[in-house]
């Protein structure tokens, strides 16, 4: 048990060590990378080429985290919203480190041809976004030892935690999806030729973590019979919280035909089909939140 402790704080000691590593080499290679400078030197390409593997060892270390926070998940009772988002975030810091090797080497390629302010601008907010997520991580870990837990033990009929732990995380998919196709269309970060695209990648990355805990609940519940999966009080309430969800969204159709129909805006279909998709699931999940009577902690 010590033994595991220990490796755990190395491990996470290490993680804040890449940290800071990547942020000195993005510092440095960003006070190169000018018009001055027709090829990066070779020192830049190194500490460029490090930032790799480095990252690679902090997505592991989300890893742990994820599989940390989904084995207290099933057990904890109290503040299973802040567990939910903080599983989200989790997952979404993850995918995200992609975007950090993918915008260093945009950048080394592009620095020349026109102003990367902008790439630079994402690349530190993204290190942030992940550094405060680990930090909150590491926090978590110390207070929640979970060493005899296992991933995918089953979980006891009538245990509610985890189901309601997906429409917590529906509820914080949803608005991130929401928050994310508004922010793609209106231009700030990709140009309008790119808009379209740019909001399709948004509204997957927001959705991947309530695949991801869907896809944890089928498992841990794979050998149980479906009818067990969910009692009579949540089936209740998630097929009120459907047909409320649809009769909500009903008015939105008919306002989105007279915005099309009165209004000079040219926002294409797939926006409209997104953003009714997620309003959708927060109406959904809100309404099955609220029926179960547990507060938002």
């Amino acid at each position: 048990m010590k033994n595991k402790k220990l490796l755990i704080n190395v491990f996470s000691i290490i993680t804040l060590l890449l940290f800071a590593y990547c942020l000195f080499a993005y510092i440095y290679i960003q006070s190169q990378l000018t018009v001055t400078m027709p090829e990066p030197t070779r020192v830049v390409k190194i500490l460029g080429s490090i930032t790799i593997p480095a990252l690679l060892i902090i997505g592991l270390y989300h890893l742990f985290l994820l599989v940390h926070a989904l084995k207290i998940l099933t057990t904890k009772t109290e503040k299973i919203f802040s567990s939910s988002v903080y599983i989200v975030m989790i997952v979404l810091s993850g995918i995200t480190l992609l975007s950090d090797i993918i915008l260093l080497s945009d950048i080394s390629k592009e620095y020349l041809l026109w102003d990367v302010s902008l790439q630079w601008l994402m690349l530190y907010g993204f290190t942030v976004f992940h550094l405060l997520v680990v930090l909150a991580g590491i926090i978590s870990v110390q207070k929640n030892p979970v060493a005899n837990l296992k991933l995918f033990k089953e979980i006891d009929r009538g245990s509610d935690n985890l189901f309601l732990a997906i429409h917590y995380i529906a509820f914080t998919t949803g608005l991130v999806g929401i928050s994310g196709i508004i922010f793609a269309m209106t231009g700030l970060v990709v140009p309008a030729d790119f808009n379209r695209h740019f909001m399709l990648i948004a509204v997957r990355l927001a959705l991947f973590p309530l695949t991801l805990i869907i896809v944890y609940w089928v498992v841990k519940m794979r050998n149980k019979p479906l009818r067990e999966w969910i009692d009579e009080k949540q089936l209740a309430d998630t097929s009120f919280g459907a047909l409320a969800s649809l009769f909500f969204t009903l008015p939105l159709y008919a306002l989105i035909c007279l915005i099309d129909l009165f209004t000079v805006w040219s926002l294409p279909v797939s926006f409209w089909v997104m953003l009714i998709f997620l309003i959708q699931l927060v109406v959904f999940s809100t309404v099955v939140i609220i029926r179960n009577r547990h507060a938002v902690n």
